[in-house]
């Protein structure tokens, strides 16, 4: 059998693409009613700002659930970066 260096097996493995978010990715406040969205320091924390109807965000990072709810990382307009709650969110 042929002997296996780090090397050689870094060649014969196949690479595989895990797929990241695309921190680009722009989304909208929606579905609140007019009443708007807090953007809160952490999922379920503190608000820092009560984003409007129809406000802009770009997406941080992923997606984290917190007790049953899911949660997005995501930048304002005025870049602030916290956490909003994903199902007031369209995604574009």
């Amino acid at each position: 059998t042929p002997l296996l260096t780090p090397a050689s097996v870094l060649e014969e493995t196949p690479l595989v693409s895990i797929p990241t978010p695309d921190l680009r990715t722009q989304a909208t406040i929606t579905n609140t009613d007019g009443g708007g969205l807090w953007l809160r320091d952490a999922p379920y924390g503190n608000g820092l700002v009560l984003l409007p109807e129809g406000s802009p965000v770009i997406v941080q990072g992923g997606l984290l659930e917190v007790d049953g709810l899911m949660w997005q990382s995501v930048a304002d307009p005025d870049g602030r970066v916290g956490w909003v709650a994903a199902d007031f969110l369209t995604y574009r």
